[in-house]
């Protein structure tokens, strides 16, 4: 996932482009390593102690934590 791109379009793009592995998609734990192993390593590390069983379930998760990360990042004072 690119530092500019949000959860839900790094989700839409991996669906995209997921039709030319199909083996990842054949298996719904294998399809949730490649998105994970996408992520940025904030949001892997928020989920990691998350029980979470499917692919939509964690495409929700991690918008929710890139969602209050943006939130977080909006209150706080930039500093130069």
């Amino acid at each position: 996932m690119s530092n500019n791109m949000t959860v839900m379009q790094y989700a839409s793009k991996f669906i995209e482009l997921s039709r030319f592995v199909l083996k990842y998609m054949a298996f719904e734990r294998l399809k949730m390593r490649k998105f994970e192993e996408g992520l940025a390593i904030y949001i892997h590390s928020q989920l990691a102690s998350q029980p979470i069983y499917t692919y939509q379930e964690l495409c929700e998760k991690a918008a929710e934590v890139d969602r209050v990360k943006a939130r977080v990042e909006g209150l706080e004072p930039k500093h130069r």
